[in-house]
């Protein structure tokens, strides 16, 4: 096949000597050494290079979530979208170009980015440096997407309809099957146009040869050291691969500014760690101002992969990335650490998850050595208070609670009983990041009417009295509505035990209050941004100005401390639904030891403790609630069903009857399973 399609291209002069000898001119001539444009590419060191972009402005609407890596922002496609000779070696020829001129200027900013380094050094004796080659991977992956019109991007529509149209004439069609035949036909001849640009300035012809032979498509077929070939790297989705160049690039720059911090805080400078403007201040910033972006570029990428892993066409490359026995998703981190170069995505261990200030990946402390508190304060960070020392709550006064409720219901505010919407899946309700989630009903009706009032959120301890009433009171109005669909469970709550599926409900409200608070809720309603507004305006004015802690640092720190006694406060509210007891019999539910913060867990073995499951990103909570509750549902419709085509058999009695019976029971089921396909997050 190698052969054919050489001597194809010699003829054509599209590829064999003539063809090379045209790239050799094109980037050494235009260029003129490198300083300008080729056919309209301009060097990737001209101005400002771009930073990932997870957009609508870049990204098509069906693939929210995903980044495009800066490389991919710069490839060069002018060829490929006013090339004039329309038929098959026209389109060969331009794909080639065009990969030619994007390795040739890549190959430029990576030397400058280097600081010349050895990059030149290895080349000259025939090795392509891992890390470029590994460039060289992700444009040939673009380059193949453009190809079969999968490019999620929305800055080349101009390019996929010239490559459309091209297909449409040559084959008379521009089916992908179509567009991957000719790929296959011509891809090892893209990848050589890429080995000649990178060869160019090569003065040994033998080095040439021998970086020609090594790295050709042939020998690159084989994976190496579980490294996947060219060929199936190429093949992966899109988005898997960009984030899998994500995550490479984020830990090698992490690792980059920790180790800034490790030696701008120690030594010399470490007698003034903590004054504004020295070096240790200003690397720990750097660090700092850092991490938070990249945490908000994963967690829309971390979404988007478990969305894609757990849809009904799922890619095979999600195939062992799809949810597990106990309802657990798995993140994109854990994809990362398995297909990331040679353990180059290590610092991606916990996740999103990794939330607290010496976690990684987004943690504060940058390194072991550097014994300040997260990273710019002067004092250690505290971790989580043990049980025994944590500040003991009020006490539970939630007849009060009701009682100002209903005052407030009475002038048009306040907490109204219970009344659930549909799933809200609709993409104006949410960040734009987070568009995609679908919002439970039960979170759309979440109590939060004093965390929007000024005089309740005036101070710290008025906001924290504002969060504690306020799911206490979500708690009490929840059950209300729980037991009338449940009736086993007045029992189970009498007997001192809260049952399995209400303590559910708990789970997901408590990890709700605590995205509000940590101003990470996904919603963009005008009501949410108000409790963000306040809570943040509360604890800013608690933060001296000769004080470099950052806002997330202090939330963090007050949240150790005093989020258990929200937990409490819900506790306190579902303990008001036993009757006839005592105030002292109640405490059995509220001092439970079984309920306690720091134990209390689903249900089944390896089950996540109320804490952990809190830290879990919005998006993944709310998919497990969705899947519970799709689960809950589908069984109750599954029985209408059936009650609906009993008695049902073709030339049985009354058969027209319950032919019609069973033909709208069917129907009616059918409706709310398209109803939950379009509306679902999944």
């Amino acid at each position: 096949m190698y052969f054919a399609i050489i001597t194809a291209t010699r003829i054509n002069m599209s590829l064999g000597k003539n063809h090379m000898i045209m790239i050799k001119r094109t980037l050494l001539d235009k260029s003129e050494g490198g300083k300008k444009a080729i056919d309209h590419c301009n060097p990737k060191t001209n101005g400002p290079y771009p930073k990932w972009d997870c957009t609508p402005n870049k990204i098509k609407s069906g693939e929210k979530g995903a980044c495009m890596p800066p490389r991919r922002q710069k490839l060069c496609v002018i060829n490929l979208q006013y090339f004039s000779n329309e038929s098959s070696d026209g389109l060969r020829e331009a794909f080639i170009q065009c990969a030619a001129i994007e390795t040739f200027w890549l190959w430029q900013k990576y030397k400058k980015d280097k600081n010349g380094g050895d990059a030149e050094e290895k080349l000259n004796s025939g090795i392509i440096p891992e890390e470029f080659k590994r460039q060289m991977f992700y444009t040939f992956g673009d380059f193949r997407d453009l190809c079969l019109g999968k490019d999620i991007g929305k800055d080349v529509d101009g390019v996929n309809d010239k490559i459309t149209g091209v297909f449409t004439k040559i084959v008379g069609s521009s089916s992908g099957l179509k567009r991957e035949t000719w790929w296959d036909e011509h891809k090892e001849a893209i990848w050589e146009g890429m080995l000649c640009a990178l060869t160019n300035g090569l003065t040994e012809e033998e080095k040439k040869k021998q970086i020609k032979d090594k790295y050709s498509y042939e020998k690159l077929k084989k994976p190496n050291n579980n490294i996947p070939s060219l060929e199936d790297f190429a093949k992966k989705p899109q988005f898997l691969r960009w984030m899998i160049e994500w995550g490479e690039e984020f830990c090698r720059e992490r690792e980059k500014l920790e180790d800034k911090v490790n030696t701008e805080c120690n030594g010399k400078n470490r007698s003034s760690l903590c004054v504004n403007g020295t070096h240790c201040n200003k690397a720990c910033d750097e660090y700092k101002n850092y991490v938070e972006t990249k945490q908000k570029e994963f967690r829309g990428q971390t979404d988007k992969f478990v969305k894609d892993a757990n849809g009904e066409n799922a890619h095979e490359e999600y195939s062992d990335y799809k949810s597990k026995k106990d309802g657990e998703f798995q993140q994109g981190n854990e994809y990362l650490l398995d297909k990331c170069d040679t353990g180059k995505c290590s610092c991606m261990e916990k996740g999103m998850l990794g939330v607290s200030p010496n976690e990684k990946p987004f943690g504060r402390y940058a390194h072991d050595k550097v014994k300040i508190c997260n990273c710019t304060s002067g004092t250690y960070a505290p971790g989580p208070l043990p049980p025994d020392q944590r500040q003991k709550i009020y006490k539970c006064d939630m007849k009060k609670y009701i009682q100002e409720n209903a005052q407030e219901i009475g002038i048009g505010g306040g907490c109204n009983p219970k009344k659930y919407n549909v799933w809200d899946c609709n993409d104006k309700h949410y960040e734009i990041n987070d568009r995609g989630a679908c919002m439970p009903p039960r979170r759309q009706k979440l109590c939060i009417y004093k965390l929007t009032r000024d005089k309740e959120t005036e101070n710290l301890d008025k906001l924290k009295m504002s969060f504690i009433k306020s799911a206490a009171l979500e708690t009490y109005l929840a059950w209300e509505i729980y037991k009338e669909n449940n009736k086993d469970a007045i029992t189970e709550l009498q007997n001192g035990e809260i049952p399995e599926g209400f303590k559910r409900i708990m789970f997901y409200t408590f990890g709700d209050f605590r995205d509000l608070f940590f101003g990470t809720d996904m919603s963009n309603h005008r009501y949410i941004n108000i409790v963000k507004e306040k809570v943040n305006k509360v604890f800013s004015e608690k933060i001296p100005s000769e004080n470099k802690k950052s806002l997330s640092d202090i939330k963090y720190q007050w949240w150790q401390k005093h989020g258990h006694e929200i937990w409490e406060g819900m506790l306190c509210g579902l303990s008001h639904h036993i009757s006839n007891i005592k105030e002292t019999e109640r405490q059995i539910l509220t001092n439970s030891s079984k309920y306690s913060y720091s134990t209390i867990k689903f249900s089944g073995e390896n089950s996540p403790t109320l804490e952990e499951f809190a830290k879990r990103p919005q998006f993944l909570r709310w998919m497990t609630e969705w899947g519970d509750d799709f689960c809950k549902q589908r069984k109750g419709k599954v029985k209408e069903l059936d009650e609906g085509c009993n008695g049902f058999t073709c030339n049985g009695d009354n058969m027209e009857q319950n032919k019609k019976k069973c033909e709208g029971a069917c129907a009616k089921y059918k409706k709310w399973i398209e109803i939950k396909k379009f509306n679902t997050c999944l």
